[in-house]
């Protein structure tokens, strides 16, 4: 504000007793020389916008959960593979998860979720693991061992991140979900 304003706000409270504040005018020819060029507000020929909002809720298209699934699958599957995401970006994910969620589609996403990761650990486990239990180097396995499961945690943390939302609104209303974080651990 400036000074003017100011002095023209203080004014006006200790002239009246309330505060009302003062808008400029447009000037027009007839009023260059600035009289009238202040005036409260309510006076004015200001039209009013009135928003209309429809009457019908938007439908979601038929097959807008399996769209999102196939984005959120293909990206749960690079990053189990170790690979880089292309075509979405995690904002891209993130927002699927987000809508999914938003349009009560929670329960599906994280049953859909769960049997993927299900799925990933038990290869995870057959391949690396068990396929190498008949190495007779016993620090050796014990290597594959810690590089397998500090990959899966590396995994699960970013995964998380994606369905952050899932985690913050689905999982933590139903008690007899596990966690992300969890659903990594006791699988």
């Amino acid at each position: 504000l400036s000074s003017v304003q100011v002095y023209l706000y203080i004014f006006c409270f200790i002239r009246r007793r309330e505060m009302i504040p003062l808008v400029r005018k447009r000037t027009t020819p007839l009023t260059q020389s600035g009289a009238n060029a202040l005036s409260h507000v309510g006076e004015g020929g200001g039209k009013k916008m009135k928003i209309k909002l429809s009457k019908t809720k938007p439908k979601l298209p038929d097959n807008f959960f399996d769209e999102s699934w196939k984005k959120l699958f293909e990206a749960t599957a690079a990053v189990h593979n170790k690979k880089a995401v292309i075509g979405y970006s995690r904002e891209d994910l993130y927002n699927a998860v987000q809508d999914l969620c938003m349009h009560k589609m929670a329960g599906k996403l994280y049953t859909n979720f769960k049997q993927q990761v299900e799925k990933h650990i038990g290869e995870v486990i057959k391949k690396s693991l068990v396929d190498q239990l008949y190495i007779q180097d016993h620090v050796a396995y014990l290597t594959i061992v810690n590089d397998t499961w500090q990959d899966h945690c590396r995994q699960m943390l970013t995964l998380r991140s994606i369905f952050l939302v899932l985690e913050c609104g689905y999982i933590k209303r139903e008690t007899s979900v596990r966690s992300i974080w969890d659903l990594g651990l006791q699988i």
